[in-house]
């Protein structure tokens, strides 16, 4: 197999690192785990309230333009026109579609999801004669069949994704078909024994006489397929118009799939595409239930993985358009009025979360960031934190929903308004205020980063002492709109997070390491232009991280990765030496200051180079 073990695969013009589908059976065969480690997924699925068999669910099923387009990029590309989704909490599982034998999933679909708690699957598809010469192939005997089985599990262990949609779209041979049957059957437990959320769903396609003839409608054609996975889906609607076929599945109880998620972007392009995509997911958001969060910490920093310049506590370390959705953060529910993604005030990534009031002057604006289920025990301690930016006209406070025997609420503020803040509760005489903590008593892990972002943002921290058992079961923010209502009044949400006190530690970078090195000087021995691998480890999770470079005593901004590996191809350095940092952000948008990030100075010489210091 060609590639090392970081990578396979690399744009032609770029050499950029980038994730490909097996296009044969051939290919198949000669895939093996170990060899793709920067295009394997980072984010283990979250662990989330999905109760998939007791309710309808909503399947998105990614098909844009055959797939791999910038997502491909596995490090990310330099620009925001480019499709990407956000609405995860509408969304049970969503499928990555293409037209190749074996569709791998890119690591930024997979870590998104994951982040948000939806199952990411990759699809097996055959078509038209080919297709059935594949499955000939597969299904000729016992061990053909269970070699692809075991193929599958491997790609889907190895990439960290959770399932395959089945697509045979060609005619099966009617003595295949139980042979068939017996694969999908086979696929299934087998995934389920190596990844036990996993998921295998079968596409309305070929019936039982091995016709490729589409139901659409479970029937006795195609029941004998969805029995052995019990999962099925079927195509309807369209558009704006999708609402229609929506609205009639959720009145029967029926769960639904949307196949091609990127009508809007594909239809109307880039430059209005916030407001086309929320206009859409407002209609099909119609009886969508709601992931749940189930357990401590979370935190996020609203970042949806792309934006016009890169952030760290508030200050642009990278003035370039950036899309990677690797580094999504826990998304809000949505869509809600009042909620925009802002680009202009970022406390961390690409993007803040702005809530605009709506209400009227002196009146209390509540907007619901989360459901939750989260267990808490009495006699714990649960810290909580929001980070933001406002005008003098917005006081903000945040609510918790608790329930018991009965339901309590606690109010979070800094004590102005907190009256006008319990009364707009659903239950004022169930609310529980806790007071905000002073600096000295703020816990220390969070370094606050660049001394500047002090001006912009502030953080208030709160502790609370359970004095019973309790679940939360959601969080929201409360704005009570104080000025002149002739100014919009809202506030930028850069960051929240609960944790509890194992969370409070301050995680570490170390063992940073340059290898698979190569360069070439200019014809006047000055200018070095040089590639190589960066590798390193960390101590504790991290959101992602940042690679440096230093330029003329200034460090640029390489480009943000979730794996502790970064790819640099045809870096121009303009002397022969050059350092290297890793800055760790973690914990909803905290870093690790760039001053006291590990470093490593690399020396380039003829057809050599050298490693002289590390830090």
């Amino acid at each position: 197999m060609k590639g090392n073990r970081m990578f396979m695969h690399t744009d032609e013009a770029s050499q950029q690192p980038i994730i490909q589908p097996l296009k044969s059976m051939t290919e198949v065969e000669r895939w093996k785990p170990g060899f793709d480690l920067l295009c394997t997924a980072s984010i283990p699925l979250k662990h989330r309230k999905v109760e998939l068999p007791s309710r309808p669910r909503t399947l998105l099923c990614h098909d844009m333009k055959g797939g791999y387009l910038e997502d491909r990029f596995v490090q990310g590309v330099k620009t925001t026109d480019c499709y990407r989704f956000y609405y995860w909490c509408s969304v049970d599982v969503f499928v990555y579609f293409s037209h190749y034998f074996v569709t791998i999933p890119p690591p930024a679909w997979i870590n998104a999801g994951h982040t948000n708690g939806v199952l990411v699957l990759g699809t097996l598809i055959t078509e038209w004669d080919s297709g059935k010469d594949i499955c000939e192939t597969f299904l000729s005997s016992d061990a053909t069949r269970r070699y692809l089985v075991n193929k599958l599990v491997a790609i889907a262990s190895y990439y960290n994704f959770d399932g395959w949609l089945i697509n045979i779209e060609n005619e099966i041979s009617e003595i295949n078909v139980p042979k068939l049957i017996r694969f999908v059957k086979e696929l299934t437990e087998a995934m389920k024994d190596a990844i036990s959320s996993s998921l295998v769903i079968w596409y309305d396609s070929v019936t039982v006489t091995g016709k490729l003839e589409w139901q659409n409608e479970l029937n006795s054609n195609n029941k004998q397929y969805f029995d052995v996975v019990m999962e099925f889906s079927k195509l309807c609607g369209g558009g704006y118009n999708t609402i229609e076929a929506v609205q009639d599945a959720r009145v029967h109880g029926l769960s639904i799939a949307l196949f091609g998620p990127g009508w809007a972007f594909e239809k109307f392009g880039n430059e209005n595409f916030l407001e086309n995509e929320k206009q859409f997911w407002e209609l099909v958001n119609v009886g969508c239930s709601h992931r749940y969060i189930l357990c401590l910490p979370f935190a996020s920093a609203f970042c949806q993985g792309w934006g016009n310049k890169l952030h760290v506590t508030g200050e642009v370390v990278a003035a370039k358009a950036w899309t990677n959705m690797s580094q999504q953060y826990l998304q809000p529910i949505g869509p809600q009025p009042g909620l925009t993604y802002d680009q202009d005030m970022v406390f961390c990534g690409g993007g803040s979360l702005r809530l605009t009031c709506t209400e009227t002057e002196k009146s209390v604006n509540t907007f619901k960031l989360f459901d939750t289920a989260i267990p808490i025990s009495e006699g714990s301690t649960i810290f909580v934190s929001y980070t933001y930016n406002t005008n003098s006209g917005v006081r903000s406070a945040l609510m918790i929903e608790l329930f018991s025997d009965q339901r309590h609420y606690l109010i979070m503020s800094t004590g102005y308004s907190e009256d006008l803040f319990i009364d707009a509760s659903p239950y004022p005489a169930n609310c529980i205020s806790i007071e905000h903590l002073t600096d000295d008593h703020k816990p220390q892990f969070i370094l606050e980063g660049h001394p500047g972002s002090a001006e912009k943002w502030k953080t208030d921290w709160f502790k609370w002492h359970p004095t019973g058992d309790y679940q939360i079961q959601s969080v929201s923010l409360l704005l009570q709109c104080n000025g002149p209502y002739t100014v919009p009044n809202s506030l930028c949400l850069g960051s929240l997070r609960l944790l509890t006190p194992k969370d409070l530690q301050l995680p570490a970078v170390s063992s940073l390491r340059a290898i698979d090195i190569s360069s070439r000087f200019s014809d006047n021995n000055i200018a070095v232009t040089t590639s190589l691998t960066l590798t390193w480890k960390c101590d504790l999770d991290m959101d992602y991280f940042i690679p440096y470079y230093e330029d003329d005593d200034q460090w640029v901004v390489l480009g943000p990765t979730s794996t502790p590996v970064f790819r640099i191809c045809n870096l121009v350095l303009r002397r022969a030496s050059c350092r290297f940092k890793i800055q760790g952000i973690y914990c909803g948008g905290a870093s690790i200051p760039l001053e006291s990030a590990p470093s490593i100075l690399v020396i380039f010489e003829q057809n050599s180079y050298s490693i002289s210091s590390s830090t």
